[in-house]
């Protein structure tokens, strides 16, 4: 024969506590089972942030990229993924496998952001794996989106090096998305400073032989 005891409670401040069955026969005699018990507690709040850095970031550079889960339990059942857009980067554990509390905890990945990423949004999602046994669709919490601005350096959408013949005409283009200084040398105006932009045209329509090469006289 079987029996079944319905045990309720309003909420749980006990993160270790042991239930324990114990049953008596009328025929003498008695025994035990323990019971698992898994007091789970939704992190209170996720927040994504870059870690002793702020402003733009440099392409092929290497950045920290930090997910904080604040007042979660057990944190060795949580699984933090990072996201760039709705791309997974990667997913991390805790180490504290043992503690039942609820604790504070940050979660760090290394990124190397390129041209592609710029206006990109990172982001962080904790979510409480509690097996098969817990409750299905577990608790998910996201971060706010981090939106990241990338620079990087000119690129020539034309070959900045070129073999031309006198009194012939010559386009040059870069393309950057950071202010370039000194980018190029002519014999009238020495290096040029240009505004920020997204794209520098270089219009040479003149040229003086010398000894040794051609050199633009304007530009």
């Amino acid at each position: 024969m079987e029996s079944f005891l319905v045990w309720s409670v309003d909420k749980m401040t006990e993160w270790t506590i042991n239930l324990v069955c114990y049953a008596t026969s009328d025929q003498g005699g008695d025994c035990s089972s323990n019971l698992p018990l898994i007091v789970y507690k939704p992190p209170k709040k996720v927040s994504i942030q870059f870690l002793n850095h702020t402003g733009p970031m440099f392409e092929r550079h290497q950045y920290s990229l930090q997910c904080t889960v604040q007042d979660v339990a057990p944190v060795g059942n949580l699984i933090v993924t990072f996201y760039r857009g709705q791309t997974p980067l990667g997913q991390l554990r805790s180490n504290w496998t043992t503690e039942k509390t609820p604790v504070n905890e940050s979660f760090t990945l290394i990124i190397t952001p390129f041209k592609e990423d710029n206006g990109s949004q990172y982001w962080c999602e904790a979510k409480l794996e509690l097996g098969p046994a817990g409750p299905q669709h577990p608790p998910v919490e996201t971060s706010q989106n981090l939106t990241v601005m990338v620079l990087w350096n000119p690129e020539p959408i034309h070959p900045t090096k070129l073999h031309m013949k006198e009194e012939k005409h010559l386009d040059s283009e870069l393309k950057t998305n950071q202010q370039p200084l000194g980018s190029g040398q002519v014999g009238s105006a020495g290096h040029l400073l240009f505004a920020l932009t997204d794209s520098i045209k270089w219009h040479i329509y003149h040229t003086v032989q010398t000894k040794q090469n051609v050199l633009p006289s304007a530009i």
